[in-house]
């Protein structure tokens, strides 16, 4: 690093830090992930490949193709969401997050309601994320994935390993999430890129009506 690359993160770093004076934070954050690995853990928690492995074939069977529009809708009111926290946070860029913005935005009551209900859905996601890939763990250890003990254990099990890699730090979690991030993004796409040609050139039942449709059976 030379000597003005130095003189310029510093002086990034003094106007973060009188930034979060007037907060009433002190700076104590560090700062030891890259601006890729910070993308990489947010994608990877977000998990856009789980939702799309789970719901794809859903929304086949039970909407036929038609249901592929769902999808930019869906997209463009999250991408709105998105930009309204982005800007949200770029006010307040301390830790905390909904927490914070609802203590600045409305007040310390609704922060504090605000900070249990993130929590409480958190909890619940990681659960419920977990248990969703409990199935697929289960048969790579030789496990009996329709014993509904086994699922909770291996869900379990999941939670744990999950809770000792954090404990270990960032940095751990940033060389786990970054070399897999390559492999989401090509998987992301391979679904709505590939289903239209599927359909012309395959007979599924799922890609050409949908599977409640009256007077016809479910596969």
């Amino acid at each position: 690093m030379n000597d003005q690359t130095r003189l310029q993160t510093s002086s990034l770093s003094d106007e973060d830090a009188k930034d979060l004076e007037q907060l009433g934070y002190r700076q104590e954050l560090s700062r030891n992930l890259s601006l890729f690995s910070n993308f990489a853990i947010a994608f990877s928690f977000i998990s856009a490949t789980t939702g799309i492995f789970s719901l794809f074939g859903y929304g086949l069977t039970t909407g036929g193709p038609a249901f592929i529009w769902s999808w930019p809708i869906v997209f463009t009111g999250q991408l709105l969401v998105a930009l309204a926290m982005a800007e949200v946070a770029s006010h307040y860029p301390i830790a905390g997050s909904i927490y914070q913005w609802g203590k600045h935005l409305v007040g310390e009551g609704y922060g504090w309601i605000a900070g249990w209900i993130y929590l409480v859905a958190l909890l619940a996601t990681v659960a419920a994320v977990d248990f969703g890939g409990a199935p697929y763990v289960a048969q790579l250890l030789g496990l009996p994935a329709s014993s509904h003990g086994v699922l909770v254990a291996v869900t379990a099990g999941m939670v744990i390993l999950q809770t000792i890699i954090n404990i270990l730090g960032v940095r751990l979690i940033a060389i786990l999430t970054s070399s897999p991030f390559w492999r989401r993004i090509p998987s992301c796409h391979q679904g709505p890129c590939c289903t239209p040609w599927i359909g012309r050139t395959t007979d599924s039942p799922a890609l050409h009506r949908r599977t409640g449709d009256p007077g016809q059976s479910s596969p």
